[in-house]
């Protein structure tokens, strides 16, 4: 991470680009027309919001949206004299508040209701058990537990990631065929369901 312009986008482990073939079979289901988080090297979509652009300032002018976002913790801005070995890492300190996954979270909550009818549909990891994952289940309309680790395009890593994934709608409800597409990947549960297994291995 070098400043500002790495605020969404850093290499320490706060980035991971969309598999290819992933994310083909995703939009096939879904057609966006908008990638909110990505540079134009990551970019997924025609239409995409740069760092620079800023996605939590910028309004999201698609109606169905994907967002891979930064998978790091928020850190609020360092204080004088800041000894943080993070910080010691990187060679510098934060002057200002970086965004951490659960703001990007509830961003995308925030412009799928912005606008009747529009998806955005989230590959997030799988932190079932930490609170931002919390507004996950309450706001979803679809979660997909991805089956396996998947392979993202970060830096030269060959390796699958040492987390688990999940693709997450929110807005427009999914249809029942892609309820069933997305079980071919693992299995999908229906937040308004109970949090239920509703689909696996593409039977209901």
């Amino acid at each position: 991470m070098t400043g500002k312009m790495d605020v969404h986008h850093s290499s320490d482990n706060r980035n991971w680009e969309t598999p290819d073939g992933f994310f083909k079979f995703i939009d096939g289901l879904f057609h966006f027309d908008l990638d909110v988080c990505a540079t134009p090297e990551t970019a997924k979509v025609k239409r995409f919001i740069s760092p620079e652009q800023d996605m939590f300032k910028t309004e999201w002018e698609g109606k169905s949206c994907y967002m891979n976002p930064c998978y790091g913790d928020s850190e609020a801005p360092c204080k004088p004299n800041c000894s943080k070995k993070k910080c010691v890492k990187r060679g510098h300190h934060n002057d200002e508040y970086i965004p951490g996954i659960c703001d990007f979270v509830l961003r995308a909550i925030d412009q799928a209701n912005a606008v009747k009818g529009r998806t955005v549909v989230c590959l997030i990891p799988a932190r079932v058990d930490t609170e931002w994952f919390q507004h996950v289940f309450s706001e979803g309309e679809l979660i997909l537990f991805v089956r396996g680790r998947l392979t993202f395009k970060s830096g030269d890593s060959k390796d699958p990631a040492p987390f688990p994934s999940a693709v997450v709608v929110f807005g427009k409800r999914p249809a029942d065929s892609v309820f069933e597409e997305l079980s071919s990947l693992g299995n999908v549960i229906d937040p308004k369901e109970g949090g239920i297994i509703v689909y696996t291995g593409g039977k209901r």
